[in-house]
């Protein structure tokens, strides 16, 4: 991990086992939701993200829209409020 928590797409990626592909297709397509810190050029984000990015994965597997998405995105105040909307059944 680098600078206390903060982690690289490939780190996020290592992390997560999502394909690392897939989890820069994630971050720009949410980018609004996914703020980044900016070390020598490359962003790097919390690790806390993580449980975002497969509730996220996890919406698009199932057929959501993307549109469907950002608004769960935008209304939980939290990503706890995102778990318990879509976490485990």
């Amino acid at each position: 991990m680098v600078n206390d928590k903060l982690l690289s797409l490939t780190d996020l990626a290592r992390e997560s086992d999502i394909e690392k592909a897939t989890v820069r297709f994630l971050l720009n397509r949410f980018k609004a939701f996914f703020p980044g810190t900016m070390l020598n050029g490359q962003p790097f984000y919390s690790h806390k993200i993580i449980r975002t990015l497969f509730i996220i994965q996890d919406q698009f597997q199932k057929g959501v829209l993307p549109s469907r998405i950002e608004a769960e995105l935008a209304q939980a105040k939290t990503d706890e409020d995102l778990f318990k909307q879509n976490g485990p059944e």
